[in-house]
């Protein structure tokens, strides 16, 4: 799924979909927003060029239209990298 995305505009459709609470990630009954299926396939996929692909992607939705989706994204960096 995140291996196979071609390209900035392919990656940010894709984590833009998923911080929506769309998208094929898989939400778990114990996750409370769309973010946290984002971040544990990130974590799967640490390391990998996909896991930078798919940071690209979110960082892109730092700048959407859609509040909540720009809320998402920062909530994934915040996360990712702790307070600082």
């Amino acid at each position: 799924m995140v291996a196979a995305l071609d390209g900035a505009a392919e990656a940010a459709a894709f984590a833009r979909e998923n911080l929506l609470g769309g998208g094929g990630l898989g939400a778990l009954r114990s996750d409370c927003y769309p973010v946290d299926a984002v971040l544990r396939v990130h974590a799967e996929l640490a390391g990998t060029a996909a896991a930078a692909r798919l940071e690209e992607g979110v960082a892109a939705c730092l700048t959407d239209l859609d509040p909540f989706v720009r809320e998402q994204a920062q909530m994934f960096f915040r996360i990712l990298h702790g307070p600082g």
